[in-house]
């Protein structure tokens, strides 16, 4: 028979397979490296999260006469949610 075996090509270098396990990527060709700015802002996502954690437990306990104890405690939840937001702004790159 003849053409029982050939494929449908429009082009000489382009064939076409039915059973191709071609991995599709989420991510697009033409997204760009991180950059020294990504870690910049990285660092202040995790500086600022800290320094108003810190205030704001130094704040409160002052209210009640323990401000340095409160303020550690809201310095370290601080450091938590500040890893948590760079985490969530930069889970990609």
């Amino acid at each position: 028979m003849p053409g029982a075996g050939r494929q449908d090509v429009s082009s000489p270098f382009v064939t076409r397979d039915r059973n191709c396990q071609a991995v599709n990527f989420k991510t697009p060709l033409s997204a760009r490296p991180p950059t020294r700015a990504d870690a910049i802002s990285a660092g202040g996502y995790l500086i600022g999260a800290m320094l108003a954690g810190g205030a704001a437990g130094f704040g409160i306990g002052s209210l009640v006469g323990l401000g340095v104890p409160v303020g550690l405690v809201g310095l370290f939840a601080g450091l938590i949610v500040g890893l948590a937001l760079v985490h969530a702004r930069f889970r990609r790159i």
